[in-house]
C-alpha cells in the first residue's frame, strides 16, 4: 500500500534464505525509561460516524464522550469497508491482500480462488501485534468477535492472544447462537479453542465485557502490562438489544432520516470534525423520503432506529463498566485506550435480499412489536444509515467516505493534545506501528521466527499525541486501497475513487475531500494530470500487493450466495 510494499511472491521466494539465515523471534525492545502502558483497543461493528456524541449524535454515550472528550478525536481515521479486512490491517500494519483477506468472507470469485491474498483468514505471510507484544512482555487477551479464520492454526491463539473468548464468524444473534445467513445459521463461540454454549441470558456486548474483565481480574496481580481487544459485534445486524433500553429510544425518531441527518452534520460541524460550508453527500436515489413513507413504514423505520440506538447506548454502558475496573485495580492512570469502528453503518436492507427473504420469514418473528427482541431478524437501512454517517458519501461495502471514514479517538492520561481534534489522515494500518512505539518494541521487517513476512504498510501515529496538528503521512504519499473490485486512492487532499454502477459509473472519479467530503463533485476534467499519476499510484499498488480484479460485480453482503 505504500512504498515498502513487496510482492507476495518475493516474500514467498525469500522464505528459504531467511530461515537458513535464521532469525530471534523475540521482538527488539527500543530504549526508553518511561514505563510501557498497557493498551485497550475497543472496536464497535458497524457504528456510523455521527453515533457517539463526541461525535455528533443524540444517542446517550457518556463513557465514550467523556473519553474522546479528555483525548483526541481522530477525525479522519480510515478502516476498511468490511468487517475481517479492517481486522486484519489492524492487527498486521499490513494490506488486507497481503494478509489475506482480499476479499470479503464468501466472495472469492473463479479468478481469485486459490490465489496468495484471498485465502479468508489471517496468512503467515504477516505477524499479528498480539504475537509481537506477547513475545515483548505484554499479556495479551481477546474478548468478542475474530472473524480472521476458525481453524486452530489461525485462531486468536495461534495469532498472539494468550486468553481469548470469540465468536469465530462475523456476526450472530446478540441473544444466542443463531447465525446471520443461510448458509450459516448457527455460529460458533470459542473459549481458549474449545467450543462452548451461551448461557440463556447471553447479550453479546454484556458478555463480551464480563469476559474480558475476569481475565484481567485473574492476573491483575501482574507487573506485566497487557494489550487487550475488546471486540464488539454491537451495532452489525440483526438490530437486537434489551426492551428497556429500545423503549427509551422509542420517541426520538419521529421526524425521520431526513431530519436526523441535519441536525447530526449540524452538530459535528459545531463539535469542529468538518468545516462549514462542505458538499453533503446526496442519499442513494432508491431511498424513499420519509414524507413518502407509509404510517405503517414510518412506525417500522422508527423502531429499528430505536434498537439501533439502545445497542449503541448499551455498548457504551459496557465501556463504563470496564472502565470502573479499571479504575478500581489502579490499572487507568497507566492505560491508552484506543476506540474505532470496523467501518461505516450498515446501509443494505438484509429483509429484502432475494437469498434471505424465505430463510426469515420461515425462521424469524420481524412482526413491528418483535423487532429488536431474540428471535426477530432485522437491518437499520440505507435512510438511517445515510443519517448516522452525515455528511459522507455512502455507507459500509463501499470506498467512499461513509464506509470507510469511522469514529475514532486514544485517551492517554495527562496526553498534551487532550480535548484537540486530529484532522490527519491516519487509517487501520497505522494502529500496529503506533502500539508498537508506545510499547518500545521493534517492528518486524523481512522476517520474523525465521519466517518471511511482509513489512507493515502503516506508520505509528504516536506524534499527535504531542502535536494534532502534525501529519502522520506526507501530503504526497498515495494510500491505496481494492475490495470487491471497488478501488480508491488517497493522497493529501485528494481521493481518486472506482465505484460501480449504480451507485458510482464505472470509471475514476478524482474529488478534493478538503471541501468535499460527501465526494459529489467529480474534478477529473480540471485536474487531468492529477487523475492520471493518481491512478499510477493505484495500479502501482495493486501489483505490488497481489490485488486480483473480480470478473464480475459482486454483491455484498452475499446472502448466503
Amino acid at each position: 500500500m505504500h512504498g515498502r510494499s513487496s510482492l507476495i511472491a518475493s516474500v514467498a521466494a525469500l522464505a528459504l534464505l531467511l530461515v537458513a539465515c535464521g532469525d530471534p523471534s523475540t521482538p527488539t525492545t527500543t530504549s526508553g525509561a518511561e514505563e510501557r502502558p498497557n493498551v485497550l483497543l475497543i472496536l464497535a461493528d458497524d457504528l456510523g460516524y455521527t453515533d457517539l456524541g463526541s461525535f455528533g449524535g443524540e444517542i446517550d454515550t457518556p463513557n465514550l464522550d467523556a473519553l474522546a472528550f479528555s483525548g483526541l478525536r481522530l477525525a479522519n481515521f480510515h478502516m476498511a469497508p468490511t468487517c475481517a479486512p479492517s481486522r486484519a490491517m489492524l492487527l498486521t500494519g499490513a494490506d488486507n491482500h497481503i494478509a489475506g483477506l482480499g476479499t470479503q468472507e464468501n466472495l472469492v470469485t473463479e479468478r481469485q480462488m486459490g490465489k496468495p491474498g484471498y485465502e479468508q483468514y489471517m496468512t503467515d505471510r504477516v505477524v499479528s501485534v498480539a504475537t509481537l507484544l506477547s513475545e515483548g512482555g505484554y499479556r495479551t487477551y481477546l474478548s468478542g468477535k475474530w472473524h480472521l479464520g476458525v481453524t486452530p492454526e489461525t485462531s486468536p491463539g495461534a495469532r498472539g492472544f494468550e486468553r481469548w473468548f470469540s465468536l469465530m464468524q462475523g456476526g450472530g444473534s446478540h441473544f444466542d447462537e443463531s447465525g446471520i445467513s443461510p448458509r450459516d445459521p448457527v455460529v460458533v463461540y470459542q473459549d481458549q479453542g474449545v467450543q462452548v454454549s451461551l448461557p440463556s441470558n447471553f447479550y453479546s456486548s454484556d458478555y463480551f465485557t464480563s469476559n474480558l474483565i475476569d481475565m484481567l481480574s485473574v492476573d491483575s496481580g501482574q507487573a506485566d502490562p497487557f494489550f487487550a481487544f475488546l471486540s464488539f459485534t454491537a451495532p452489525h445486524w440483526p438490530l437486537h438489544a434489551p426492551d428497556d433500553l429500545i423503549e427509551k429510544y422509542a420517541g426520538r425518531y419521529s421526524q425521520g432520516y431526513e431530519k436526523l441527518r441535519r441536525d447530526r452534520i449540524e452538530r459535528a460541524t459545531e463539535l469542529g470534525l468538518f468545516e462549514p460550508d462542505i458538499l453533503i453527500a446526496q442519499p442513494i436515489r432508491t431511498l424513499v423520503s420519509w414524507d413518502e413513507l407509509t404510517p405503517e413504514q414510518r412506525q417500522v423505520q422508527r423502531r429499528k432506529m430505536a434498537v439501533h440506538a439502545a445497542m449503541v447506548d448499551r455498548l457504551d454502558w459496557n465501556v463504563g463498566r470496564l472502565l470502573e475496573f479499571l479504575e478500581a485495580r489502579r490499572l487507568r492512570e497507566n492505560t491508552v485506550i484506543i476506540f474505532l469502528s470496523d467501518n461505516g453503518a450498515e446501509g443494505h436492507l438484509l429483509e429484502e435480499y432475494p437469498t434471505y427473504v424465505d430463510w426469515l420469514e420461515e425462521n424469524y418473528d420481524n412482526r413491528y412489536e418483535n423487532i429488536g427482541r431474540q428471535g426477530s431478524f432485522s437491518s437499520l437501512g440505507a435512510g438511517w444509515a445515510h443519517a448516522a454517517n452525515g455528511p459522507l458519501r455512502l455507507f459500509k461495502g463501499y470506498l467512499s467516505e461513509g464506509g470507510t471514514r469511522v469514529s475514532a479517538f486514544i485517551n492517554r492520561p495527562g496526553m498534551e493534545t487532550a480535548g484537540k481534534i486530529s484532522h490527519a489522515y491516519v487509517t487501520a494500518m497505522d494502529f500496529a506501528p503506533t502500539v508498537l512505539e508506545m510499547a518500545g518494541l521493534e517492528r518486524p521487517e523481512r522476517t520474523h521466527g525465521g519466517i518471511a513476512v511482509q513489512e507493515m504498510d502503516g506508520s505509528s501515529f504516536v506524534g499527535l499525541l504531542a502535536d494534532h496538528e502534525r501529519r502522520v503521512h506526507p501530503e504526497t504519499e498515495p494510500i491505496s486501497w481494492e475490495l470487491l473490485g471497488r478501488r480508491a486512492v488517497q493522497r493529501g487532499r485528494w481521493k481518486l475513487a472506482w465505484l460501480h454502477e449504480p451507485l458510482g459509473n464505472d470509471e475514476w472519479e478524482l474529488f478534493d475531500l478538503k471541501a468535499d467530503p460527501g465526494e459529489t463533485t467529480d474534478l477529473s476534467v480540471q485536474f487531468p494530470k492529477v487523475r492520471e499519476s493518481m491512478i499510477g499510484d493505484w495500479e502501482r499498488y495493486a501489483e505490488a500487493n497481489g490485488v486480483i480484479l473480480p470478473e464480475r460485480l459482486l454483491r455484498y453482503p452475499s446472502a448466503g450466495e
